[in-house]
């Protein structure tokens, strides 16, 4: 949830201007109540300007789509400085679109080099980085350590 990792960041005195974005309005709900500014939107088309947000993160968002590559420009365009995403399950070297049906749910294994691709034909991009975290890296260290050295990390210009 949104609100524990932003009550974390507010309780720890680091300052924060939190926005969430989501479709699922019990999930807006949940985190308005808890303090949090949530935009009800795709996350494909997000009605904010370009630049809108120094750092814009994401997690585990592009392996339950059809694809990456708008999420990813559209993350990039609200971005002014830097742009985090965690994957859920990992990148590999081989793609796999993986949908079920029956859940309407994807779990999709994207290629690294097409990632890599979409990223060097990203105007605004100026390098970006990978680095592989385990399981017991909690969301909160996570965060914290990529503000300084971010986890997958897209510089734009």
């Amino acid at each position: 949830m949104l609100f524990r990792s932003y009550n974390t960041l507010k309780n720890l005195n680091i300052p924060i201007n939190y926005t969430g974005v989501d479709t699922c309005s019990y999930l807006i709900d949940l985190n308005r109540q808890n303090g949090i500014k949530m935009i009800d939107s795709d996350i494909r088309q997000i009605p904010v300007s370009d630049n809108s947000y120094d750092i814009v993160f994401s997690r585990h968002t592009f392996e339950h789509q059809p694809n990456f590559d708008i999420i990813l420009n559209e993350l990039i365009r609200i971005a002014s400085k830097e742009m985090c995403h965690i994957f859920f399950i990992k990148p590999s070297s081989k793609q796999v679109i993986d949908y079920n049906q029956k859940t309407n749910l994807y779990h999709n294994i994207y290629s690294k080099s097409l990632i890599e691709y979409q990223l060097q034909q990203n105007k605004k991009v100026k390098n970006w980085s990978w680095i592989d975290i385990n399981e017991k890296e909690c969301f909160l260290c996570t965060f914290i350590y990529r503000i300084i050295i971010l986890l997958f990390s897209i510089i734009v210009k």
